[in-house]
């Protein structure tokens, strides 16, 4: 009887703690992240597409070696020779050769001055500290002396051309703010930019790559005439509209500058008749001070609407 008792309460106890446990709830799956997705690459814009496109940001990329400077050169000599009164503004890159070899690269702006980019025979103190691409070591501020003067967002600069946008020209940390300003004011660019290596793109020139105002010209051995002639169409057009919004302003200046002249004229005089005329008994031209003053009131509203109203339909 002892033994019943001793196991009766034995079960009671272990019946007790079960029902103030917690309840055993099934684990939980591992969360996983979500799978990373890389933004599919821009295609790139087609012969046909070029005159139609609306972007003025024009990048011109390409393996090296497959001709974009002489692209570049060559759209900007012959814009030069059928637009000779255009502003065009920036500097393009070319190598530097001895005996046949490369051993380095330098800048030319577009007025002709020229200066070194990077070289693989500088034995300067100042070049220890230079950075290098591959055995070329980059001159920043040379780079930066030549180029960012070129890059400075002006109103009369009709276009800006920039080669290239690459590894070399980034190491300058004030180059690509100033690309920026140049791709974000409303002046018409044409950029050469690298293409990916073993798939990675460098930071800078994938954020132009991207850029929602630029579009993308892919050149190679076999369409390199296409491109260029293309590319000359699409700035063409660009430009003119630029020069007819030109036109337009500046008739519309002429004109405002015009009316506002023949008001004044007008309101003078008026109030030298106004002001000047000689009293006469009984008659009703004779004003007083306060009405001359309501007068004038009321012809400079007038001459300001007529004014407003010309500036906003010219």
């Amino acid at each position: 009887m002892w033994q019943r008792d001793k196991h009766r309460n034995r079960q009671t106890r272990i019946s007790t703690q079960q029902r103030h446990q917690p309840p055993v709830l099934p684990p939980t799956p591992a969360l996983r992240p979500p799978p990373v997705t890389r933004p599919s690459p821009r295609p790139a814009a087609t012969t046909d597409q070029m005159a139609a496109a609306p972007s003025r940001c024009l990048l011109v990329t390409g393996p090296p070696g497959v001709g974009k400077t002489t692209l570049v050169t060559r759209v900007f000599e012959t814009l030069r020779e059928s637009h000779p009164h255009l502003n065009i503004r920036g500097f393009y890159t070319r190598e530097v050769r001895e005996s046949g070899e490369r051993v380095g690269f330098e800048v030319v702006t577009l007025d002709g001055r020229t200066g070194p980019l990077a070289s693989s025979k500088v034995s300067s103190r100042e070049s220890v500290r230079w950075p290098t691409v591959g055995r070329y070591k980059v001159d920043i501020a040379s780079l930066e002396s030549l180029a960012l003067p070129e890059l400075q967002v002006k109103d009369d600069t009709d276009l800006f051309i920039i080669d290239e946008v690459g590894k070399m020209e980034l190491f300058s940390s004030a180059f690509f703010p100033a690309v920026m300003r140049v791709i974000e004011s409303n002046i018409p660019v044409l950029a050469t930019i690298p293409v990916p290596r073993l798939g990675r793109d460098i930071p800078g020139v994938a954020r132009l790559r991207n850029h929602p105002g630029a579009v993308i010209y892919t050149l190679n051995t076999g369409n390199r005439d296409a491109m260029r002639e293309g590319v000359y169409n699409h700035l063409s057009s660009l430009l003119q509209k630029r020069n007819a919004v030109r036109i337009m302003s500046r008739r519309r200046s002429n004109m405002k500058k015009h009316v506002s002249f023949k008001l004044n004229k007008l309101c003078f005089s008026v109030l030298f008749i106004l002001q000047h005329q000689a009293p006469t008994s009984g008659s009703d031209l004779h004003l007083q001070k306060g009405e001359i003053r309501k007068i004038q009131i009321a012809l400079a509203l007038t001459a300001s609407h007529a004014f407003f109203r010309t500036a906003g339909g010219s």
